[in-house]
């Protein structure tokens, strides 16, 4: 009984990640120790998350910068949360929001 109470509420609790890795290059310095608040990247290679909307090569994505994990002993462990808030698509000279 123990055990289906425990698997009930640990289904409960577990959320999905809709999170995804893609190659970009940074179009300004970064650091960790003191990260700014937006940065731009550009897209090197195409991909299409889960939602289906294709996001091209050259093309600039903005986000905003979250959980910033300070770098342990030396330097290295430091992480960060990029958040996309536009998107710049150089082939059709769109800006999504």
């Amino acid at each position: 009984m123990k055990r289906v109470l425990l698997l009930i509420c640990l289904s409960l609790t577990l959320q999905p990640v809709f999170a995804k890795s893609v190659k970009v290059e940074a179009l300004s310095s970064f650091s960790t120790t003191n990260p700014p608040k937006t940065w731009k990247v550009k897209v090197i290679e195409d991909f299409v998350p889960k939602n289906g909307f294709s996001v091209n090569h050259g093309s600039i994505i903005e986000g905003r910068i979250d959980n910033v994990t300070d770098p342990k002993r030396l330097k290295r462990n430091a992480s960060f949360v990029f958040t996309p808030i536009y998107y710049y698509d150089v082939k059709s000279q769109i800006n999504y929001q």
